[in-house]
């Protein structure tokens, strides 16, 4: 009868690592099987890929090694069934789990070999673009650490390739396969003790002891990687070596940048003179190990940062070879343990580093007449002086931790990441005319100017803002001065220009009816000559005052220059033109029978409708309506000739008393008691 073995059903992404780190005295009770590694992401958990390989109705155990639950049921055949997942980090067993909290705790967003030989079709498989991907990454990442165990020499150019198309700094943390064969190891003894007694081979009665040793070891590990204090993983390496090998001579040397660093031994320490020798003989080692009459020395690690141990005077010397290759497994995750502590250790130098740089960035821009705001590459505010403050109107706690949508809104979220986005692309990037609600007070306008800076060895986005609400403001006024006759208060010749070509466009376009009525104050130059031109001026606004009284707001009304005004009527029905005149003449008589006044207000009116059939220009209107006005004061004037009548009307009040006049021709109307002259 065949023996039994343990099926080990692995995704695509994890089968190279699993095939190289699977011990050869292993593979026979050890069958690999390869499945499609369909996951969309590193950190995905598919229940179907569960049903896949273990059935929907297969028995399962969970089988716990190290820290990793594993998933095992029984098939047909009798054989056992395992799978692994490439399920994130906390499910791939390479590195200790406290060790992934930890770099997940600092912003690392972990990738293994596998998943990042395919990270360019799993982003499409989610649905990202490039700007979209950006977007969700820097949401909760700072930067990419590939796990890499070696099996794929083209990982770190992928990982290169994903932080460019991400904008996002990337890190390889060397974590080979030992970790890993650590776990397959510990998974087989397992299951050899989970197999009924009489299939299993008498070679495998010891898998008890084997199992326990090595549950220990993944337990000690464990602990080890979660170490971030370089003194005390030397310690902790000490100990788990005296536990497994019993020597009776042990020394630790740790070598820091190539210069040898502090020597520990056990069982005790050794003379000066002593550790002087020892400590040259370690560090003049060149291989990965070297036996010795009765132990051997072990190289961890293999840079300028490394270890060397020194066993010998073994309890059980003819098991030296075993407890070599034992000791060759776990130098890589002792190198992993010691080389996690020397990276916290600069990691803390680092943020010491940065506080200080920090406190000396804030004061320079606390003495900064901008206001000065800084963002990390997530849209997050880290830092804002004072005067950013101020403009904001917001304390240091309500900005510092939060977006611009949080602090200011949607609208201007989007101004601002419309200037990131722009930053990214081309390094600079400004903003003209941001308005900002203040609470409690009138909106504050600000331009901006966004550049990328380093402070501490981070990367991130400086935001100088500068208050230009004064400019706005005076801009504002500037342009209402333009379009604004400062006599009367109307609109200008050029204010009406712009206002009423808008409206022809609209009334084109909705099929809407005008009319445009083009005034002129009669016998003004007489008022100037014997009043004044501050009675003139006076007339001028009465005139004003009338036609404004007359129309709607939404009616455009205007001084075009001199003694002339121009009205345009939106939405003007049928009959709207007599409508008007006859407001005007009403308004008119009112104001001239106020007791008291030295002039009669009279004004000459001429009309043109503008008719969405047969549409004509701005221009055009104001001619015809002009020539209409005219020929209405020629006609009214002749009239007058040939009864005999005194011209009268704006000029100096006792003039003949005759009342108001109606239209004079089609298109056209007079109001006042003469036919004025120009």
């Amino acid at each position: 009868m065949p023996e039994p073995r343990l099926r080990i059903n692995a995704c695509a992404n994890f089968t190279p690592d699993v095939r190289a780190a699977l011990p050869a005295r292993l593979q026979g009770s050890v069958e690999l099987v390869e499945f499609a590694a369909d996951c969309v992401g590193p950190q995905a958990r598919c229940q179907e890929m569960r049903e896949q390989v273990h059935g929907p109705g297969a028995a399962r155990t969970e089988l716990m090694a190290g820290d990793y639950p594993v998933s095992v049921s029984q098939t047909d055949d009798g054989d056992d069934v395992c799978a692994l997942y490439c399920s994130g980090p906390a499910g791939y067993p390479l590195i200790n789990r406290e060790l992934v909290e930890q770099l997940i705790a600092d912003g690392a967003y972990l990738l293994t070999p596998g998943w990042a030989r395919h990270w360019k079709s799993y982003l499409r498989a989610q649905g990202f673009d490039q700007a979209l991907a950006r977007q969700y990454f820097h949401e909760f990442a700072s930067q990419l650490v590939l796990l890499d165990t070696g099996a794929d020499p083209q990982a770190m150019l992928r990982l290169h390739e994903m932080g460019v198309y991400l904008d996002l700094p990337t890190r390889r943390l060397p974590c080979g396969l030992d970790y890993l064969r650590l776990f397959l190891t510990g998974l087989v003894l397992d299951w050899r003790l989970r197999t009924p007694r009489p299939a299993r081979r008498r070679a495998d009665d010891d898998a008890g002891p084997q199992r326990a040793e090595y549950a220990m070891t993944l337990d000690m590990l464990g602990a080890l990687a979660g170490v971030t204090d370089e003194s005390e993983v030397a310690e902790r390496v000490l100990d788990l070596v005296t536990l497994l090998f019993a020597p009776g001579r042990l020394h630790l040397l740790t070598v820091e940048e190539g210069r040898p660093g502090g020597l520990r031994s056990r069982p005790s320490a050794p003379s000066a003179a002593e550790a002087a020798a020892v400590s040259a003989r370690l560090a003049g080692l060149a291989g990965d190990y070297k036996l010795t009459d009765d132990g051997f020395l072990l190289l961890v690690g293999r840079d300028d940062s490394r270890a060397v141990v020194e066993l010998g005077a073994f309890a059980l010397p003819e098991k030296r070879d075993d407890y070599l290759n034992l000791a060759l497994t776990l130098a890589g995750a002792f190198d992993l343990a010691l080389a996690n502590a020397r990276s916290f250790a600069r990691l803390d130098h680092a943020r010491q580093k940065l506080r200080a740089s920090d406190e000396r960035y804030r004061a320079l821009m606390d003495q900064a007449s901008d206001a000065i705001v800084l963002v990390d590459v997530r849209g997050i505010v880290i830092e804002a002086n004072g005067q950013a403050l101020r403009v904001m109107g917001k304390s240091r706690d309500e900005v510092v931790g939060s977006t611009m949508e949080d602090i200011h809104g949607a609208d201007v979220q989007q101004a601002v990441r419309g200037g990131f986005d722009e930053l990214m692309r081309s390094g600079a990037a400004s903003i003209a005319g941001i308005h900002l609600a203040r609470p409690g007070g009138e909106d504050v306008v600000i331009d901006a100017n966004f550049s990328l800076i380093e402070v501490g060895g981070r990367r991130i986005i400086q935001g100088m803002f500068r208050d230009v609400s004064e400019r706005e403001r005076n801009a504002q006024e500037l342009e209402a001065l333009s379009l604004s006759d400062a006599l009367t208060g109307l609109r200008n010749r050029r204010g009406f220009t712009l206002l009423a070509e808008q409206q022809l466009k609209t009334a084109n376009r909705l099929g809407r009816p005008l009319l445009l009525l083009f005034a002129d104050v009669d016998c003004l130059k007489p008022v100037n000559d014997v009043q004044g031109h501050a009675a003139g001026d006076a007339l001028l606004r009465e005139a004003a005052t009338v036609l404004e009284g007359c129309f709607r707001d939404m009616d455009i009304v205007a001084r075009m220059g001199g003694d002339e005004f121009a009205v345009l009527q939106i939405d003007a029905a049928a009959g709207e033109e007599a409508a008007a005149l006859g407001r005007l003449e009403a308004a008119m008589a009112a104001a001239n029978a106020a007791p008291g006044r030295t002039c009669e207000l009279s004004l000459s009116l001429g009309a043109a409708a503008f008719d969405p059939a047969e549409p004509r220009t701005l221009d055009k209107l104001l001619h015809l309506a002009d020539e209409r006005m005219y020929a209405a004061k020629r006609a009214r004037k002749a009239a007058r000739a040939a009864a005999g009548d005194v011209p009268r009307g704006g000029g100096p009040k006792g003039a003949d008393g005759a009342g108001p006049e109606g239209p004079a021709a089609e298109g056209a109307g007079t109001q006042g008691p003469a036919a004025p002259t120009r």
